[in-house]
This record gives structure tokens, sequence and C-alpha cells, in this order.
């Protein structure tokens, strides 16, 4: 956590009501986790789209179509398995902008 409060939800439905109620500076989530039948990462662009610039998304999804659709929603990504060095750098430079 490096000095940070983290709440972690138990999938994409939870982590949607998290965010209806709270004040994030950083969200780290699997861009494709289900919520209501959308990926998690449109339904974060649609209702909180200034997130997005604090958004780091983890996913093993390695084709140049993934990638292309994360760089067109504004979304950061980083590929499965995702070192603890890897994420904290990551999660560094965002929270510096």
């Amino acid at each position: 956590s490096d000095g940070h409060v983290v709440e972690a939800a138990r999938d994409g439905t939870h982590a949607v009501e998290l965010l209806a109620h709270g004040s994030y500076d950083l969200v780290i989530a699997d861009p494709r986790t289900d919520v209501g039948g959308e990926k998690f990462a449109e339904t974060l662009y649609a209702r909180w789209p200034a997130l997005m610039r604090r958004a780091i998304f983890a996913t093993a999804d390695v084709r140049p179509e993934t990638e292309k659709w994360l760089q067109g929603l504004g979304g950061r990504y980083v590929h499965k398995p995702v070192n603890a060095r890897q994420l904290r750098a990551a999660a560094a430079e965002l929270l510096e902008t």
C-alpha cells in the first residue's frame, strides 16, 4: 500500500458501487471484469472519464486490438503477471501528475 489507503472490490459491480460512493486517486483493475454485461474499463470511461487518467488496467490479453481498445479509452495498462515493482512505478507516476 506504500502508505495509501487501499480498498479491494469483490468484483466489477462492487467496484462500481465503491466508485459511486467514494473518492479515489487511483484505480487498478482488470479492464474486462464484468459489470452487468459491460467491461469495467468501458463503465469507468462512461461514468468517471476523469479517472481514466488515474487508472491502471492489468490484462493478460496481449492482442493488438486489446491494446488499441485500451489506448482508445485513455487507459494505461500493464500485462499480467504484474510484478510489484512495475505496478508501484506505474502508480507513483500517475499519482505525481
